[in-house]
């Protein structure tokens, strides 16, 4: 997907999901009871890692689909680095699913669960004008703790494996295979630190 389509794609998604699920969610689960009144978290990642060790910006709605499961949505957006002089760029999109392990209340505590979604990741060699792109479904687990620090904030914190299946590498120049895509294609290990914000 090229890069500059990306951005306001996954933003008008998340908006869109986020408010069906905000009228859903509140309706069905808002019983009144202390900490039971939210149905859906917004949250922004200033610090998130993976699939490389690299910073990279995202954002994320989290939404209840059970009475201690919520369903989370994610976009990021990595930040472009270089790498044995070439420009690596990697976005993502994809969903987690949470299981929040008190077994009464979503959005607080130890959880954990599944994650799937698609990555891309994009190369770019200036001098000899050639560029790259891998395409794949990073699959796997994930663990985390959410804090709870007032009513409405929370902080989020989570890891967790994947595995890229059914990766591809497209190069404009057969000749160009000094691009390491390896990285992007293998095991490899997403986490954040996000702010979230309840409603």
């Amino acid at each position: 997907m090229n890069n500059k389509f990306f951005a306001p794609i996954a933003t008008s998604f998340f908006l869109l999901i986020g408010l069906l699920a905000s009228s859903t969610a509140q309706a069905q689960y808002n019983d009144g009871q202390p900490g039971r009144d939210k149905s859906l978290l917004v949250k922004v990642y200033p610090l998130f890692f993976g699939p490389m060790p690299r910073i990279a910006l995202a954002g994320s709605v989290e939404f209840k689909v059970a009475e201690s499961s919520t369903l989370q949505l994610d976009g990021q957006y990595g930040l472009s680095y270089t790498l044995d002089n070439y420009n690596v760029q990697y976005n993502y999109f994809g969903g987690q699913y949470r299981y929040y392990f008190n077994g009464f209340e979503a959005f607080d505590g130890f959880y954990g669960g599944a994650q799937v979604g698609i990555g891309t990741a994009t190369f770019t060699e200036d001098i000899s004008k050639t560029n790259g792109r891998h395409f794949a479904i990073p699959v796997g687990i994930v663990v985390g703790y959410q804090f709870k620090l007032t009513k409405k904030l929370y902080l989020d914190l989570f890891l967790g494996p994947q595995v890229a299946v059914n990766g591809k590498f497209e190069t404009t120049n057969p000749t160009s295979n000094f691009f390491n895509f390896k990285s992007y294609d293998g095991l490899s290990l997403r986490s954040g630190l996000g702010l979230c914000y309840g409603f």
